[in-house]
């Protein structure tokens, strides 16, 4: 009787084990999902801002080089660095959607879904109503 409580014990700690490992593992996730999330809004945010405000700016310091140059009131090393400046934030913009696409994919892993089979579901085709057939009854 004492071996057999031995065993009893030691299944009873083992699926304790085995139960905090789930809980920790569920937890691991968890907070997986959490960074993925936090990551995706944050270079979404990062590309909002340099889609509509940094970019806007360097391509306005663009036009005003080229103007500046043309007109001989700027220098060839100012059109150059305002090329450069706006290749950089065309880079940075592309960087931040490539980030945002990265953690999409990340939760996507981690929810076992792809999020873009989850869009919205239509509403069902419209039906054409069948016509019933008709029984003739004699008169």
């Amino acid at each position: 009787l004492p071996r057999l409580r031995g065993m009893v014990d030691e299944a009873r700690a083992m699926l304790r084990e085995s139960q905090a490992m789930l809980r920790q593992r569920r937890s691991d996730r968890a907070g997986a999902f959490v960074a993925a999330l936090v990551g995706l809004r944050n270079a979404e945010r990062q590309t909002r801002v340099f889609e509509e405000t940094i970019l806007p700016r360097a391509e306005q310091t663009l036009a005003s080089s080229r103007q500046a140059y043309t007109t001989s009131t700027g220098t060839f090393i100012e059109l150059i660095d305002a090329q450069r400046t706006l290749l950089d934030v065309r880079l940075l913009v592309v960087e931040a959607r490539a980030e945002r696409e990265k953690r999409l994919a990340e939760l996507e892993e981690l929810a076992g879904v792809d999020i873009e089979t989850l869009a919205a579901p239509t509403t069902a085709p419209a039906t054409t109503q069948s016509t019933a057939q008709s029984t003739t009854r004699p008169s």
